[in-house]
């Protein structure tokens, strides 16, 4: 009996082994889902060099005394926004960004690339406008979190942001030492500890993807405003922006 009970052991700490390295190895491909190169764009191309690696993305309404920049869901084609953000977001240039590769930007996705890429991104364009205000969505929260925290933003969104991917990871895989496992953690919820910049935040009612109470666990991180909290009823994570109420909100509040 006791032989067949270490046996039992030991078969199952190798599958949990085996579990933990296999979420170690492919866990970029959990939290990233580059999307493909768009055929035809009808929007002002524009680009960021960073050191090596280019950044390709779209600027919508350009000319205009105040910008709106859009970091978009980890498997987001962000083009998709172009003809929407156009008219809902018309007093705006707005700024769309292909993270690394995602689209025809170069490299790869990473923690430390994108938020380095959000700072480039906001240098190069910031002194041509008057004020500049941020949109973060999904995995896009924590980079607009960042830049928000790092530059001066007049006004921050964010959509079914989390307090971290490492809070929202441990959830889903509970058995795991995600702590030791994951490499890019995205802590927003230290990130927005200092803020004093006017923010929205606007959460999917039924949100299984990222579940609403990591949301209220980043409002309440924020020290010095309160976020103003809007909740898009019957929608889901990926189905949020196909309310009209969604737009309507932003824009309000924008």
């Amino acid at each position: 009996m006791r032989i067949l009970f270490r046996t039992l052991i030991t078969i199952l700490m190798g599958a949990y082994c085996l579990a933990a390295s296999l979420l170690y190895v492919y866990q970029d491909q959990f939290l990233y889902y580059p999307t493909s190169e768009p055929k035809l764009v009808n929007a002002t191309a524009f680009s960021v060099q960073q050191e090596t690696k280019v950044l390709r993305g779209w600027v919508i309404n350009p000319g205009k005394k105040q910008a709106l920049m859009y970091f978009g869901g980890n498997a987001e084609q962000i083009d998709r926004n172009i003809e929407t953000f156009k008219t809902v977001f018309s007093d705006y240039s707005v700024y769309l960004l292909n993270y690394r590769g995602y689209g025809s930007s170069d490299g790869q996705p990473s923690e430390k690339a994108l938020l380095a890429d959000a700072l480039k991104f906001y240098d190069q364009i910031a002194e041509q406008y008057d004020s500049m205000s941020v949109i973060g969505k999904s995995l896009g929260s924590g980079v607009a979190s960042y830049l928000a925290a790092s530059r001066k933003v007049e006004k921050l969104v964010l959509v079914t942001p989390y307090d971290s991917i490492e809070d929202v990871a441990q959830q889903r895989f509970w058995m795991m030492p995600v702590n030791l496992i994951l490499r890019d953690k995205y802590k927003s919820v230290e990130w927005v500890k200092n803020l004093s910049t006017r923010t929205l935040v606007v959460m999917s009612e039924f949100d299984a993807t990222i579940p609403r109470q990591h949301s209220l666990n980043l409002i309440a991180a924020f020290a010095n405003i309160l976020p103003e909290q809007y909740v898009v009823k019957g929608a889901q994570h990926n189905t949020i922006s196909n309310f009209r109420e969604y737009y309507a909100r932003i824009k309000q509040f924008l």
